[in-house]
């Protein structure tokens, strides 16, 4: 078929917003799981799901389908409705949202109770984040305010829904809410109608006071919507939700999700806890069906009481981790100081352009290099938060398990002291000093790095100011000059491997000569007695000469003289000692080996035996 001309251009066709909409990325957009990576990156439950499961990998006591397996505890391998996927889910989920609600009227932020009519569930907490755009905010007219550093969706979709942002940053180093500037804001721009604020933090971790959510919330004439985002709240205190708060007032929406503490990532299961009028605004708005049967049933189950224990088990292996990285990695040179809170999975620490011992700063550079070593060169993949506000040199860091602390740990070790060990290595931050004091701190770092490891060299950086290219550029160099050593290692290898071949095959040619010029030498050394009397001698000796260049002579001669010998005496024992003489001369020995013996016939056979030379006896 011939081509043919369209008048489609999607340039001309597609939202202007959308096509110039910058996507939400992730660490795995760069570095995809190989199966044996530690992923420390997406702030995962890295214990697990927090489900009562067997060492089969099944949950207790289900028995959905009428079907069990046999065994005592009446399990199967999933607890989802498999024979109900031909019909369409709930579109209320009224049983879900009770178990919800259950979970988070604890009386210590209200008296009052929360029902299901305050509740609005989605596909994670980034369906509510959407919805609340749509159901708020006029594309091309209305605004957010966000408060940087924070999640990056509330950009995302705010772009999507051409919304613009207003950005009110907190205040470091603590990353607190700046209530002064935000109440300002609200009361010189009426067209914010919705603030996304996030506590604990992303990527801070730290939780927002009470006390400043109400000088927000209390402003005398904003008119807008307060959300605010708890993703990370089960890892906080007891009691930091603020789920019910919702009941007090009409205009706080309060988003949770199943992803973090509750380890249901993959379930992909959020809520929006708020007024009854607002609720059923983003249920008038969603999908009809958004939740599928096999999320809602496992969400069912893990809000179970049996459940809700191993979650809360996991959720205290993870703080014990997480306490542990708080002590053991600001010990490693090069790190700096931990930003924000510790009121999540996860923490926010400085990486610096030197150990803090040389007066290191946080740097960014150094930051990416340490971020993308650990993922291309260690499997680690952590995120690189740098670029964001009040985070110059920052990594957030998930907490994992034991076992990947531990790697974590040695590997972001290694990882620096192979940076500062680079032969030209300079900091970032150390560039206006005078070139003297450089070059001196610069011997310094070496020096320390030499009492740390010894290490190898890895990409330099001579220039003032280093970029993001050049830092790529290094490490495709570092790279090539990888595979060549492993190509030259790999042959020097093979290498080996044939010479100790070799060396082990003339070892084994060497000791069968050895064996058999042994043996020769023994069966030509004979005692012939006459009676009661031995008149002649035995001499042991090889010609030198001969052995030298086939057998090592020293191990020959002494060998068989010693053997000899022991013969000799255990034959004729005590009885013939006196008689043995050393009558021979030694030089002639070594041309020959002889015994004399008093017949003629034996002085013959014995004269033409030891006629035999040394590569006679070899072969």
């Amino acid at each position: 078929m011939e081509p043919r001309k369209s008048p489609f251009d999607l340039s001309r066709c597609a939202r202007p917003n959308i096509l110039a909409l910058e996507p939400y990325r992730c660490a795995r957009d760069d570095y995809k799981d190989n199966g044996t990576n530690i992923l420390l990156d997406a702030n995962e439950n890295a214990y697990g799901p927090g489900l009562a499961l067997n060492s089969k990998r099944k949950l207790a006591g289900a028995t959905v389908n009428g079907a069990v397996n046999g065994d005592s505890d009446h399990e199967v391998a999933v607890d989802v409705d498999l024979l109900g996927l031909n019909r369409y889910p709930d579109p209320h989920q009224i049983p879900l949202k009770e178990l919800l609600c259950n979970l988070r009227n604890t009386h210590i932020h209200t008296t009052k109770d929360l029902t299901p009519d305050n509740l609005f569930v989605g596909v994670g907490s980034d369906e509510a984040i959407d919805a609340l755009l749509r159901c708020f905010c006029v594309p091309g007219r209305d605004k957010i305010l966000t408060c940087p550093p924070t999640y990056g969706m509330y950009s995302v979709s705010a772009q999507v829904n051409d919304i613009s942002l207003v950005k009110v940053p907190l205040i470091g180093p603590g990353f607190i809410l700046d209530v002064g500037a935000i109440n300002a804001v609200l009361s010189t721009n009426t067209t914010i109608k919705l603030i996304y604020l996030c506590s604990p933090g992303n990527p801070t971790g730290q939780l927002l006071s009470k006390s400043s959510l109400k000088s927000i919330l209390e402003h005398p004439t904003w008119n807008g919507v307060v959300v605010l985002d708890e993703a990370y709240v089960d890892f906080a205190p007891a009691g930091s939700s603020l789920a019910e708060w919702v009941l007090e007032w009409p205009n706080l929406v309060v988003m949770q999700t199943l992803s973090k503490a509750f380890g249901l990532a993959g379930i992909r299961l959020g809520a929006a806890f708020t007024s009854p009028p607002i609720a059923r605004l983003l249920n008038a708005l969603k999908a009809p069906y958004n939740i599928s049967n096999p999320t809602s049933q496992l969400a069912r189950a893990a809000l179970a009481p049996a459940n809700l224990r191993v979650m809360r088990a996991k959720r205290e292996l993870v703080i014990t981790q997480r306490d542990r990285l708080l002590r053991e990695l600001s010990r490693v040179p090069g790190v700096g100081r931990f930003l924000g809170g510790t009121d999540a999975n996860f923490l926010l620490v400085e990486i610096l352009d030197l150990p803090r011992e040389m007066g290191g700063t946080p740097c960014n550079v150094t930051a990416l290099r340490v971020y993308e070593k650990l993922a291309i060169d260690k499997g680690v993949v952590v995120r690189f938060r740098g670029r964001e506000a009040g985070c110059e040199g920052c990594l957030r860091v998930t907490v994992g398990t034991e076992r990947e602390v531990d790697r974590f740990l040695k590997e972001v070790r290694n990882v620096l002291e192979v940076i500062f060990a680079s032969r030209d290595y300079m900091p970032v931050n150390a560039v206006a000093k005078p070139v003297e004091e450089k070059e001196e701190g610069l011997l310094k770092v070496n020096d320390m790095v030499e009492s740390w490891t010894q290490t190898s060299e890895i990409g330099t950086r001579t220039r003032d100011e280093p970029k993001e290219e050049e830092v790529k550029e290094e490490e495709v160099k570092e790279e090539e000059v990888k595979e060549e050593e492993a190509k030259e290692e790999a042959k020097d290898e093979a290498n080996g491997d044939e010479i100790r071949e070799e060396e082990i095959k003339e070892g084994e040619a060497k000791d069968e000569v050895k064996d058999d010029a042994k043996d020769d030498a023994k069966d030509k050394i004979k005692v012939e007695a006459d009676g009661d009397e031995v008149k002649d001698e035995v001499v042991d000796e090889v010609n030198e000469d001969e052995v030298e260049d086939e057998v090592n002579e020293d191990e020959v001669k002494d060998e068989v003289k010693d053997e000899v010998k022991d013969e000799v005496k255990d034959e004729v024992k005590d009885e013939v000692k006196d008689e043995v003489k050393d009558e021979v001369n030694e030089d002639e020995a070594k041309d020959e080996i002889k015994v004399e013996a008093n017949e003629d016939e034996i002085k013959e056979d014995e004269e033409d035996e030891g006629g035999v030379e040394a590569d006679d006896i070899i072969a």
